[in-house]
């Protein structure tokens, strides 16, 4: 073991000033006319000199602050990088979600407590966290000793599959996976008999692509399976008649939508959305397996999911393709157009190089396969003739309006 006891505090750099310190004593600091209280009667220095030499001794006194929370930074690394060993030798899982919402509630409230804002420590502490799984990954293996359930990723090999693969073995689950093309996952158990692999499962999870998954999801439920069924596909009308069909027939059958990247590492604040398809006790236990973690986990009426999908992902998709496109069209450079960026172009710009590097047939069947795409592109349509027309008209009136409705739109309860 790297480390067999916490560090020794007196590494650390030396303490800030105790006049510069949160504790009310900064009060006395800045009632003191010489550094840290010292008196210096001689001292005749004009006000504007006074105030530079002030904040000169406040910058080194933040800058012995730094030194002090990157040397916490580094301790709380080697204790979790401790945690990993003692993991590693009692067969223990590395993700612990519970004990992650636990850091991140006491965070909160012990920035609530000290009057800062909450958000502050949540995207610290995120942070170290994410540091932290990143140190014992590489100590612990995948722990099969007392696994809960056996669980079959069907579609393993891609990005969400290989996600469902980890974040299962994390919670101490047995994953093998099955993979049509006979793909392997590294670290995972290859199940190349379809059927065998479904009956001997406790959970069933699709995760292949949507233009494949309503024939592979009528293959497996034909195979009347004892154990739990669901996918995790981005629309539902292409296997809502298959998914009602089977759990009309007792079938433990459920759906499930994962509103994150598959590069996701630490899940709070993200949602997974619960589609009941006829038998609520399986959407409940779909959803009992992602309970304990940050995740938000809301239920969506079946036949609403993909209208909500057209906005949420069909709108922001098109959005950001058609503002790369316009982009591309204007004859600018990417650079040139960084270089004298605003706020808000910058912030387009990050979320617009995300998509235009993502996978392209998946946004194409997101657009393509949701029923409610025309309706979606004809609003996007008009809302954009209509910024036309009251961006060239003179006066603003139609402008401020259109502003205005927008306004009360999201200042709505």
């Amino acid at each position: 073991m790297k480390n067999e006891g916490a560090p020794n505090r007196s590494t650390l750099p030396p303490a800030a000033p105790e006049a510069s310190r949160p504790d009310g004593s900064i009060e006395a600091a800045k009632s003191s006319d010489t550094p840290h209280g010292e008196s210096d009667p001689e001292h005749t220095a004009s006000p504007a000199v006074e105030n530079r030499e002030r904040i000169d001794r406040l910058r080194k006194d933040i800058a012995r602050i730094d030194q002090q929370i990157l040397a916490l930074v580094a301790w709380r690394l080697e204790v979790a990088e401790e945690i990993g060993h003692y993991k590693k030798r009692a067969g223990l899982p590395v993700r612990n979600f519970r004990a992650e919402v636990d850091v991140l509630e006491r965070a909160r409230a012990t920035c609530a407590g000290l009057g800062i804002d909450p958000e502050i420590g949540r995207a610290l502490l995120s942070i170290l966290i994410e540091a932290a799984v990143g140190r014992q990954h590489g100590l612990t293996e995948r722990s099969r000793r007392g696994a809960a359930r056996s669980m079959l990723v069907l579609g393993g090999a891609g990005r969400m599959g290989t996600w469902l693969c980890n974040f299962f073995a994390a919670q101490g689950h047995s994953v093998t996976v099955h993979e049509q093309n006979n793909v392997h996952v590294e670290g995972f158990e290859h199940r190349a008999d379809l059927e065998e692999a479904v009956q001997s499962a406790d959970v069933i999870a699709l995760a292949t692509p949507i233009g494949e998954t309503n024939t592979l999801l009528g293959r497996v439920l034909a195979m009347r399976p004892s154990g739990l069924v669901f996918d995790i596909c981005s629309l539902k009308s292409p296997l809502i008649e298959t998914l009602q069909a089977g759990a009309r027939q007792g079938l433990r059958v459920a759906s499930l939508h994962p509103m994150f990247a598959p590069d996701t590492v630490l899940l709070s604040g993200r949602v997974l959305l619960v589609c009941d398809c006829g038998n609520p006790t399986a959407a409940a236990e779909a959803r009992s397996l992602f309970e304990d973690t940050a995740l938000r986990l809301v239920d969506v009426p079946l036949g609403r999911h993909d209208r909500y999908m057209g906005y949420v992902l069909g709108l922001s998709h098109a959005i950001n393709i058609a503002f790369a496109s316009t982009l591309v069209e204007s004859g600018l450079t990417a650079h040139d157009l960084d270089r004298v960026a605003s706020t808000t172009f910058s912030k387009q710009v990050r979320t617009t190089r995300e998509v235009a590097m993502e996978n392209a047939r998946l946004y194409y069947e997101v657009q393509h396969a949701n029923a409610h795409t025309p309706d979606v592109l004809d609003h996007l349509l008009t809302a954009v003739l209509a910024l036309r027309e009251a961006s060239l008209r003179e006066g603003s009136e139609v402008f401020e309006a259109l502003m205005e409705t927008n306004r009360d739109y999201f200042s709505a309860p």
